[in-house]
């Protein structure tokens, strides 16, 4: 519940760490919040989160493991 009231006050989503896991968990709990709230699609759920991305409202500073530095 209180995801969803910060998303709808227009908080902004900045994930840090690792590619592989974090970012795809963080994304997929994103969705799942949305359709819980919305009674919705993942269709539905996945252009709410790429609207998101689009306004600069979910940031992320990722990294994998093989990464160079």
């Amino acid at each position: 519940d209180a995801v969803w009231e910060l998303l709808q006050s227009d908080a902004v989503v900045y994930v840090c760490g690792n590619a592989a896991t974090m970012a795809p968990g963080v994304r997929a709990a994103l969705a799942e919040v949305f359709r819980a709230k919305t009674a919705t699609s993942e269709a539905d759920a996945q252009a709410r989160f790429a609207g998101l991305r689009a306004g600069g409202r979910y940031l992320e500073d990722i990294w994998g493991e093989n990464a160079v530095v």
